[in-house]
């Protein structure tokens, strides 16, 4: 697998401004679930968040790597996301 295999171009912002880690779980979220709809936002956003309760996913100075699992996904997706 490459990485173009799991991030396209769609799923890249730069420059995004997020008020708190919520608020950017929550860009993430819309950001992965594209043109999917609220119900799957909400999905990605719940399985994002739940990863987080179990330990920050942060790395330092500034990066960080969220993640989740779905149990329909249909394969493996990412978003890159730097914050103006």
């Amino acid at each position: 697998m490459q990485i173009i295999d799991v991030l396209s171009p769609e799923r890249v912002r730069i420059q995004a401004k997020a008020r708190s880690k919520k608020h950017l779980l929550e860009l993430a979220s819309e950001v992965l679930a594209g043109d999917d709809g609220p119900t799957e936002t909400r999905a990605i956003y719940t399985s994002l968040c739940a990863r987080e309760r179990l330990g920050s996913t942060g790395l330092g100075h500034g990066v960080a790597i969220p993640h989740g699992r779905m149990s329909d996904a249909r394969g493996v997706a990412g978003a890159f996301i730097r914050l103006a």
